[in-house]
């Protein structure tokens, strides 16, 4: 037999004795982490209703599901881009059938806007868990999907109106497909799981375009290369997976440019080919996002907090044993996660969501270093980053609680940022370094619960400086105000158009050409609109202009005026 670890009293444990310790502390810590896991879900599922649906994203993305569901064309997304209905070129359907089918079920509103994302995000971290537990077990698939669900990135967008989440799903699912191809069994598991990852691709050029295979396939044949794994491929059920892919992804395609010609064109040669190259590739819908070379790499260090420190260890340790104890699918999962940030390193146009197709990936390899048993001493050392960590964020809510007070934001939410940092900051000295299981928990909810109250301190000024939310709620409130046409002279936000339909039941009015002489033309007309602008529009207007005007509800950030008796 033999001897057993040493008990405290000095004896032995027996072998029995010791796999029942084991057992013990795998349960202690995944009721830590899956505990965390739930609350971290349940803050993002209590803020989907709000701030604002902001401009510009999700409420143009919003607005076209709005019309869509509205009119009953699901095949061309179209908005009022300059006052002029256009098609939305731009992006492939997915987003705005999911959006529009929400809107059509429970109304249009912030909530059913984003529950698609939210929907989204919840799928990919089931597909992560099973993925992890089928290679690693259930105490890595734990640990994996409470990293993704509480990464920062992953965190703000899963439950956002935005293209990246649903791409990001599909990704995940072609990527965890993939893997499983190259593990079946037999060939009909290898059949049917090789159909998947076509799928998957299917979806996520339905979702974004070409950027889904694109990073699929560099991740796939980087992977198989670097294990020498060629003979996967001439397993891949080629004719099976063509046939599913085309016959997904390419009808939408064909009746898009039936529609609208030139759509693909623009589509795949501007939004992909040159959005990729250069910093001016015809946008047609604003301008691109440049970023020097190089980007994507700090953007990953700042939107995989809390976590890089935990990705960078486990990257570390899939080196360290790479020789001697290979990980195939750690390594796999670490293609994966990086293959976005590689890809965008070198693009002229680069915004940080565009990262978030890896972030699976990379919670993966996070996940499963927290599962291992670390070196002696090391976990220690480790508890002892994540207690600063932990204290660096309980410091972060009490500077978050100085700001609300001066802005003059909700005091259940400042008062509530108090209190949370100021557990955050006892748990940070009262949990041990050794406690590793418990301080990730605690990172865990304490990145949710940031995001959380910076959100509801920030929400009044949100909602007013990048929506138009609350002038249409203060307008609507004034019976005088109610049965008018609503006119924005100078800039019409997306946030208007859709607000205005919440509020108002009906669309604001539409007009190409904006400015002080639209203004004066709208004095004129009978009955009288309500003319809304920003408020450094009301600020330059000359005071002849300005005389002729009656403002009729204001806040910070816009005014809303009615012609006066001439």
């Amino acid at each position: 037999m033999s001897p057993g670890m040493m008990s405290p009293g000095g004896g032995t444990l027996s072998d029995s004795e010791q796999t029942k310790g084991e057992a013990q502390g795998v349960a202690w810590r995944g009721r830590w982490m899956g505990g965390a896991l739930l609350v971290v879900v349940l803050l993002r599922l209590g803020m989907l209703g709000w701030p604002a649906l902001t401009d510009n994203t999700e409420s143009r993305y919003s607005v076209i599901a709005m019309h869509m569901a509205a009119s009953g064309d699901w095949v061309t997304p179209r908005f009022h881009y300059e006052g002029r209905a256009v098609p939305f070129w731009g992006k492939p359907p997915l987003l705005f059938w999911l959006t529009a089918a929400s809107f059509r079920v429970f109304g249009i509103s912030e909530w059913s806007a984003r529950l698609p994302g939210y929907l989204a995000g919840l799928t990919m971290l089931g597909i992560t868990f099973a993925f992890v537990r089928r290679f690693w077990g259930s105490d890595a698939a734990v640990a994996s999907s409470l990293v993704l669900a509480s990464s920062l990135l992953f965190f703000g967008l899963a439950g956002s109106v935005t293209v990246d989440i649903v791409l990001a799903l599909t990704s995940t699912a072609a990527m965890a497909a993939f893997a499983c191809f190259a593990a079946a069994p037999d060939t009909a598991a290898r059949r049917w799981w090789g159909i998947a990852f076509a799928a998957a691709l299917a979806l996520g050029m339905l979702a974004k375009g070409p950027i889904a295979v694109a990073l699929a396939v560099l991740s796939v044949v980087v992977w198989v290369a670097i294990m020498r794994r060629w003979a996967l491929l001439a397993r891949y059920p080629w004719a099976w997976g063509l046939l599913v892919f085309f016959g997904l992804a390419a009808p939408w395609f064909w009746l898009a440019e039936r529609a609208t010609p030139g759509f693909l064109r623009y589509f795949i040669v501007n939004e992909h080919i040159l959005r990729y190259l250069q910093h001016s590739y015809g946008d047609l819908y604003g301008s691109g996002h440049t970023k020097p070379y190089g980007s994507s790499f700090p953007m990953l260090i700042a939107g995989f907090l809390p976590w890089t420190i935990v990705l960078v260890r486990g990257t570390v340790s899939w080196f360290r044993h790479r020789a001697t104890a290979p990980d195939a699918w750690c390594g796999y999962a670490l293609v994966w996660g990086l293959a976005p940030v590689v890809f965008f390193a070198f693009a002229r146009q680069l915004i940080v969501t565009y990262l978030l197709p890896g972030f699976a990936g990379l919670a993966v390899v996070a996940g499963v270093a927290l599962a291992e048993t670390p070196p002696p001493g090391d976990e220690r050392r480790f508890g002892t980053l994540l207690r600063w960590q932990l204290l660096a964020m309980a410091l972060a809510l009490g500077g978050l609680a100085g700001y609300g007070t001066r802005l003059g934001a909700p005091a259940v939410a400042v008062a509530a940022a108090v209190l949370v940092g100021a557990g955050l900051l006892l748990g940070a000295f009262r949990l041990k370094s050794r406690a590793v299981p418990a301080l990730v928990g605690a990172n865990a909810v304490a990145l949710g619960a940031l995001v959380f109250l910076a959100a509801a301190v920030s929400r009044p000024q949100v909602d007013d400086r990048y929506s138009a939310r609350i002038i249409l709620e203060r307008a609507g409130a004034d019976a005088a105000l109610r049965d008018r046409t609503l006119v924005f002279p100078f800039d019409e936000p997306d946030s208007a158009e859709l607000y205005a339909r919440i509020t108002f039941g009906r669309d604001i009015a539409h007009h190409p050409a904006r400015g002080e002489s639209l203004l004066r033309a709208e004095l004129q007309r009978v009955p009288a609109p309500v003319l809304l602008m920003e408020r450094d529009e009301w600020e330059r207007l000359d005071a002849g202009l300005k005389a002729r005007l009656d403002p009729r509800a204001e806040t910070p950030n816009w005014v809303a005026c009615l012609p006066r008796p001439s």
